[in-house]
């Protein structure tokens, strides 16, 4: 005789019942996760519990997603980074197809800024010659570069008082003094000479500034006409410029997602200018190529 002993079927669903009430959260949250990967924007994410793929696809969107979003966390850490150690950071927020961005400004500083003839014609016609000219020539020369960190650091001159008490020039007047002894190279008649900023067939803007950094030529930028050397010194607005108004003219140059790419060239400072000879000094970022 054989005996077939059968399974408690009974015991085996009570088992059973205790197992799932005993992880019932579990069973909760994994539904949870299901029904966000099945309802979420990120794509691929929903390929993982796609029934009709095969192991090997559910684990290759697997990997995709991983390193996506490695990338995604490793950018935005680039990025504070960036913000904390370097001087400037710009992020920029537009809409994907219609944004329309204007390039960066840029501002030029020649450490060279007395003009010759000027200065030759204002000595003449106050009768200054000799060592004192030569004396006003050096001193007006380290004035105009000076800056509010180097401007202790100023020369004394023992005989340029006199000079100057001479002139009736008080130290309220210097700026006045340099600026007239200063030629606005955006008047230059000669295109070869004359600071100008181009693109295309048009000019854009270009204007002298008084900055902390002395007398510079800004282009490329939103600031009306207040923002000028001649308004900072006389209160009056300065004369259009003629040689700009013989092509199209605009302020500032803006690009958007459909150009291909857009820039600037700030021309007019003379072929010797080098930044390691500091010739000159750029104020503000020198960025004039944008690509979109």
């Amino acid at each position: 005789m054989f005996a077939i002993v059968q399974p408690d079927k009974k015991n085996n669903e009570k088992k059973w019942e205790k197992f799932k009430k005993k992880f019932k959260f579990l069973h909760g949250i994994i539904n949870y996760i299901i029904l966000y990967i099945e309802n979420c924007s990120i794509h691929g994410l929903n390929f993982l519990i796609q029934k009709d793929l095969t192991l090997f696809e559910r684990l290759f969107w697997l990997i995709l997603v991983i390193l996506s979003q490695y990338f995604c966390v490793y950018i935005a850490m680039s990025s504070v980074y960036i913000y904390q150690t370097k001087n400037t950071h710009v992020g920029i927020e537009r809409d994907f197809y219609f944004w329309n961005t204007s390039l960066p400004s840029v501002t030029i500083c020649p450490m060279n800024r007395i003009d010759d003839e000027k200065f030759d014609e204002y000595c003449d016609r106050n009768d200054i010659v000799l060592d004192r000219k030569k004396t006003l020539r050096d001193f007006l020369e380290q004035l105009a570069n000076s800056t509010y960190i180097n401007f202790k650091n100023l020369p004394e001159y023992a005989s340029i008082y006199r000079t100057l008490d001479k002139l009736n020039v008080t130290p309220q007047q210097y700026m006045e003094l340099i600026y007239n002894v200063t030629a606005d190279m955006t008047h230059i008649s000669v295109d070869l000479y004359r600071v100008r900023c181009i693109h295309d067939n048009a000019n854009i803007q270009v204007r002298q500034v008084l900055t902390e950094y002395g007398l510079c030529y800004l282009t490329n930028n939103y600031l009306n006409a207040k923002y000028t050397s001649h308004f900072f010194i006389y209160g009056q607005y300065p004369e259009t410029n003629s040689l700009e108004e013989k092509k199209p003219i605009r302020n500032v140059l803006t690009g958007s997602f459909f150009d291909k790419d857009v820039s600037y060239t700030f021309l007019g400072f003379p072929e010797s200018t080098d930044v390691s000879t500091k010739n000159f000094m750029i104020v503000a970022l020198l960025l004039v190529y944008y690509c979109i």
